[in-house]
C-alpha cells in the first residue's frame, strides 16, 4: 500500500488518480493515448500511482495488453518496482474499486492541476528564499521565476521524450503526407507582407526564427520594422514591439502617419489641413481596431532580463505570434548573472544575442532585433562582418537581413520610381538577405516613402541587372 505519511498537505487527490488507473486498467488501456497528452508520470503525487501509470506507458509502447495480469509482470521484472507500486493488493483494488472510464479525461485534468499547484509552491518558496539571500540580484530572482512560471502555465512537466533522427524522419515524412491528402494544414508562416522578403523565406517566419534587420543608422530600420509591424496585423496577427529607443508616442505618431497617408511632420506638428482630417479620423478609426493586435512596450535601456519577462507575459496573456526589438544595441545587461559586469562590449552583445535566440525558441514565435552595422560600411553594401559588436550575432540569427541606400537618396526623392500600383513615387531600397538557413539569400526590392516613413512593395527584380 502507498506511504501514507508521505502524503502531505501539498495540493493533489488521491481519488483522481486511483480512479484514472483503475479505469486504464479496466478496460484494456482505453484512453491512455489521450490521457499521456495531459499528465506524464511525475505529475502523480504517489509514488505508488506514479509507477503503475509509468508501468501502463511501458506496456502501451511494448505493444503488450493493458491489465492486471501484464502490469504486474512487467513490475515484477525489476528489483523494488513491484513495492514501489504499493504491491498486487493494491493494485487489485484499484481494478475493483474504480473501473469507471466515463470521466478518466476529467480525472486526467484534475491530476495535472494539482501537479501544477505543487511546482507553483514550489517556485514561490525558491523566491521566498532566494529573496532573503542579499548576495543574489533580485532581477535575476524574479527573471527565473517568471520561466518557471511560464513552463507551469503552459504545462510543461516531466521528462522530454528522447527521440533518435529515425522517429523524426518519420514523423516528417507522415506530416508532409497529411498535407498533400489535404488532411493537415502547412505549418503556418508569419508573412511580412514584403512579398520578395516572403518569397525568399517560403512565405514568411516561422516559430523560432530568430532574424536580424541591420542597417546604418537613419536607413530606416525602425520604419521598416513599423511597416512590417503593420502589415502583419493587417492580416490578423499579434506583434509586440519593444521601442527601447524611440517613445511609444513617436511610434504613434509613424503608424498613424503611414495608414492615413498623412506626412509625418504634420501629424507630428499637429498642423493637419482640412481636407485631411476625414482621412485622419478614417485611418485612427481602423488602427482602433487592428491596432489593438500590436503591443508597444515603451522603455529606454530597458534589462534583457526585463525583456525576457514581459515577453513571456504578452505570450500568456494575448498570444502575440511576433515579437521585435527596436534594438539589439541598447538592452541592458542589469542584473544578469551570466556576464560579468565589465565584460567587453562584443560579450555583451553576444550574451544578448544568444538570449534573444532562446527567447525565439522558448516561445516557439519570430523575434525579430533590429541592429546597426559599422562604419566600414558607409559608401557601400554591407555584409554580414559588418554587424556592430559582435559576429556571434551572425551565427546565432536564423535570418539576417540589410537595408541599404545611397547617401544622395536620404535627403531627397530624386532618385525616386513608381510603386507597384504607379500611385506613388518612393525611394528604392535594396533589402539584402545575407543569410537564411530555410530560404533563398538574395537582393529583395522595397521601396520608401520617406514623407510617411511608409516602407512599401515595388516592382520586382529592379536590381537584379544592377
Amino acid at each position: 500500500m502507498p506511504d501514507k505519511a508521505a502524503l502531505s498537505s501539498l495540493p493533489h487527490d488521491e481519488e483522481a488518480e486511483k480512479g484514472l488507473l483503475g479505469a486504464l486498467l479496466s478496460n484494456g488501456g482505453n484512453y491512455l493515448d489521450e490521457v499521456s497528452e495531459i499528465v506524464s508520470p511525475d505529475d502523480f503525487y504517489s509514488t505508488s500511482n506514479r509507477e503503475i501509470f509509468r508501468g501502463l506507458i511501458e506496456l502501451k509502447d511494448n505493444q503488450e495488453t493493458i491489465d492486471l495480469l501484464h502490469l504486474t509482470r512487467l513490475l515484477d521484472k525489476s528489483k523494488g518496482r513491484m513495492e514501489a507500486s504499493g504491491g498486487v493488493s493494491y493494485i487489485s483494488m484499484l481494478t475493483d474499486s474504480y473501473s469507471l472510464s466515463t470521466h478518466v479525461v476529467d480525472y486526467a485534468k484534475m491530476i495535472k492541476e494539482k501537479a501544477m499547484r505543487r511546482e507553483a509552491l514550489k517556485i514561490a518558496k525558491r523566491v521566498e528564499e532566494d529573496a532573503t539571500d542579499n548576495s543574489k540580484e533580485i532581477i535575476g530572482i524574479l527573471d527565473a521565476a517568471s520561466k518557471d512560471l511560464t513552463d507551469v502555465y503552459v504545462g510543461l512537466s516531466g521528462e522530454d521524450e528522447d527521440k533518435n533522427i529515425s522517429q523524426y524522419v518519420s514523423d516528417l515524412f507522415n506530416k508532409i503526407n497529411r498535407v498533400l491528402k489535404n488532411e493537415e494544414v502547412p505549418e503556418e508562416r508569419l508573412a511580412t507582407g514584403f512579398d520578395d522578403l516572403d518569397s525568399k523565406c517560403s512565405g514568411g517566419f516561422v516559430g523560432g526564427d530568430y532574424v536580424i534587420i541591420a542597417a546604418r543608422p537613419s536607413i530606416g530600420k525602425t520604419a521598416f520594422s513599423v511597416s512590417m509591424a503593420l502589415n502583419m496585423i493587417r492580416r490578423g496577427h499579434k506583434v509586440a514591439f519593444f521601442s527601447l529607443e524611440m517613445p511609444a508616442e513617436s511610434i504613434a505618431k509613424r503608424v498613424l502617419s503611414i495608414e492615413s497617408k498623412i506626412y509625418a511632420k504634420s501629424i507630428a506638428r499637429m498642423s493637419i489641413k482640412d481636407q485631411d482630417m476625414e482621412g485622419l479620423f478614417e485611418a485612427t478609426a481602423r488602427l482602433y481596431q487592428t491596432g489593438k493586435d500590436l503591443y508597444i512596450i515603451d522603455k529606454a535601456n530597458m534589462p534583457l532580463m526585463a525583456l525576457r519577462a514581459k515577453a513571456r507575459q504578452l505570450y500568456r496573456k494575448h498570444k502575440i505570434e511576433c515579437i521585435i526589438i527596436d534594438y539589439i544595441g541598447i538592452i541592458s545587461l542589469y542584473g544578469e548573472v551570466g556576464i560579468r559586469p565589465d565584460a567587453p562590449r562584443f560579450e555583451q552583445i553576444a550574451y544578448i544575442s544568444k538570449s534573444l535566440k532562446g527567447l525565439a525558441r522558448e516561445l516557439n514565435i519570430p523575434v525579430i532585433a533590429l541592429c546597426q552595422v559599422n562604419r566600414d560600411s558607409e559608401d557601400k553594401e554591407p555584409m554580414l562582418s559588418n554587424l556592430r559588436d559582435s559576429g556571434a550575432i551572425e551565427q546565432d540569427a536564423d535570418v539576417v537581413c540589410f537595408l541599404h541606400r545611397k547617401r544622395d537618396s536620404v535627403k531627397g526623392e530624386e532618385e525616386s520610381v513608381p510603386s507597384a500600383d504607379g500611385s506613388e513615387n518612393y525611394i528604392p531600397v535594396k533589402l539584402i538577405i545575407a543569410k537564411n538557413r530555410d530560404g533563398e539569400v538574395g537582393v529583395a526590392t522595397i521601396g520608401f516613402f520617406n514623407k510617411t516613413t511608409a516602407f512599401v512593395n515595388m516592382a520586382p527584380t529592379m536590381y537584379q541587372s544592377q
